[in-house]
């Protein structure tokens, strides 16, 4: 889903919200997924993860 503010600096910014226990194994498949999407090595494209939000704006 778009962010709350989706576009700052002419760029677009998006969300992803999981919602679960945070386990060492959904640790370790979350990072994966952060350790594939570099491999990638998109350009201008940045990957923030927060697993204890203190608000969703």
């Amino acid at each position: 889903m778009p962010a709350p503010i989706d576009k700052i600096q002419n760029r677009y910014r998006w969300r992803i919200i999981l919602k679960g226990n945070m386990t060492s194994e959904a640790n370790d498949i979350l990072n994966q997924c952060l350790r594939q999407a570099y491999e990638k090595n998109w350009k201008n494209t940045k990957i923030a993860m927060d697993v204890n939000p203190n608000s969703m704006m």
